[in-house]
């Protein structure tokens, strides 16, 4: 479910923000994430638990938590959105005017404070999600930009170094310009598909059992599963090659890997099916938990 999600919702994206544009109010990336988390939940099951607690600054707008119950694994992706504006048949001229937001205090580069974040944290990874019209992606997309899309994501330190290198206004226009940073975007797909399959015992078709979907998995049936933390540091890991795929070099950075000790907020998620209920008074970061058995699926 979650793969289809991914498959389908750049495409509802571009429209959606098509169709704004003739509206009185301009849609921001707030709203599209609201949305892409609503379909989390609502595909997710019971192996996703969401929540939109106050949290002090992390330069992110959702946070997605990977947990293993099997072996006890878990990764981390901090990840913030930006949403493209443009007009005219020079797409690669649209830009995210946004890429030089500061955040946090003292003020800084929100592209550094959320790379920092992740860099002080064990099994944690900084990505941007971007969200782009249709009508842009379409002119992309005559231009054999063939990757541009409604919904797209690339590695943050990458975003970073664009960001903290644009010190004059020629380089700050380039550097966020949608041509720039097409070059290291990749789908989302990338992340949710293809999809984890629990597999199903004998009992699965009793009167006692559960009804879910049941897909056919070679000689197998069973239900989706979110990806394991081990999948997530696969694909993470594989930015570089998608980069390079699209021309451009990448930096060669340490791999991601996951940690066998799963934080206490975490753990208490796990148990319970919810996030504490402490401090609510903003809903300015989304975040969400992942679970998966990687002994049942394939």
């Amino acid at each position: 479910m979650l793969c289809h999600m991914a498959r389908n919702f750049p495409a509802f994206t571009e429209n959606f923000l098509d169709r704004s544009a003739t509206l009185q109010k301009s849609f921001r990336e707030e709203t599209i994430t609201d949305m892409l988390m609503a379909n989390i939940v609502a595909l997710g099951g019971k192996n996703v638990v969401v929540d939109f607690p106050n949290e002090l600054s992390t330069g992110a707008d959702m946070e997605w938590n990977f947990v293993d119950r099997s072996d006890g694994s878990f990764v981390r992706l901090l990840i913030q959105a930006k949403r493209s504006y443009g007009k005219g048949k020079q797409w690669g001229r649209h830009s995210f005017r946004e890429l030089y937001h500061q955040s946090g205090t003292p003020k800084a580069l929100q592209a550094k404070v959320l790379c920092n974040t992740a860099r002080a944290a064990a099994a944690t990874y900084p990505l941007y999600i971007f969200y782009v019209p249709g009508k842009t992606c379409k002119l992309a997309r005559l231009d054999n930009a063939l990757h541009v899309s409604g919904v797209t994501l690339a590695d943050g330190y990458e975003i970073e170094k664009l960001a903290v290198s644009a010190s004059d206004r020629k380089t700050r226009t380039k550097n966020r310009s949608l041509r720039t940073i097409s070059e290291k975007m990749f789908p989302l797909q990338s992340l949710f598909c293809p999809q984890s399959i629990n597999k199903l015992g004998p009992m699965m078709f009793s009167r006692a059992a559960p009804v879910g979907p049941l897909f056919l998995d070679g000689a197998s049936f069973g239900y989706p599963t979110p990806p394991t933390p081990q999948k997530i540091c696969d694909a993470v890991n594989r930015l570089n090659d998608i980069s390079e795929r699209n021309g451009v070099k990448s930096t060669v950075k340490q791999p991601l890997e996951v940690s066998f000790i799963i934080p206490e907020e975490i753990r208490e998620v796990l148990e319970t099916g919810k996030y504490s209920s402490e401090s609510k008074e903003s809903n300015t970061l989304c975040k969400a938990v992942f679970i998966s058995h990687s002994d049942e699926s394939s």
